[in-house]
């Protein structure tokens, strides 16, 4: 496996028809993918703040921890991640669905770091971290409006009684990893659609 070429950049024009070679050979994906986990293991990074007994119980996960450089500064910790765009560092935060007891703390890292736009990559019959706030916090939260898509919704909320009146976008993410990295990685390809070469395997190995 250590012997396996890293891909090399490749044109948009290259795209599809690098899909399809792919989809014809699922073994030269699954290398790729081997070949990521590979290289990540040198890209480990301390997680002494997640791993502190007050902060253990905030993780959903126990092998999924933040790392220490990168996670939002808050007063207390919650399991996030902060991560550069193409072009503009710090564009987005990862984040694992708060659990009951960090919610409190996950609207003041919203509030906090002044986002207005939350999407959530959630399965179904999971319970909104929305409905977790008014449940919790005895917020009110006023729908102002929604648009329905083919693969997801767009919603307009308001929430009162934060320290000021914030409009979010929200597109109705649990573990904050699989799917929000998915996202992330396409957000980011998105943004290079005027460049010459796509990088793809760089793009997911920075994240």
């Amino acid at each position: 496996m250590s012997g396996s070429p890293i891909p090399t950049p490749f044109s948009k024009k290259k795209f599809i028809v690098h899909c399809q070679q792919l989809i014809d050979n699922p073994g030269k994906l699954s290398n790729e993918f081997q070949l990521l986990q590979t290289l990540s293991v040198d890209l480990q990074m301390p997680t002494k703040t997640a791993c502190l007994q007050t902060n253990k119980e905030k993780n959903r996960y126990f092998d999924i921890l933040p790392y220490d450089f990168s996670r939002v500064k808050l007063v207390v910790m919650i399991p996030t991640l902060i991560i550069s765009g193409y072009s503009v560092e710090d564009e987005y935060i990862a984040c694992q669905g708060p659990k009951e007891e960090t919610t409190f703390d996950f609207w003041r890292m919203i509030e906090q770091n002044n986002i207005n736009v939350i999407v959530t990559l959630t399965q179904r019959n999971t319970i909104s971290i929305f409905q977790q706030l008014e449940k919790l916090l005895n917020m009110t939260i006023k729908c102002t409006s929604e648009l329905d898509y083919r693969s997801y919704t767009q919603r307009t909320l308001v929430l009162q009684k934060i320290v000021r009146r914030n409009a979010i976008a929200n597109k109705e993410y649990i573990a904050g990893i699989g799917r929000t990295g998915t996202l992330i990685a396409i957000d980011i390809i998105l943004h290079l659609q005027d460049n010459k070469k796509l990088d793809v395997f760089r793009i997911v190995y920075r994240l």
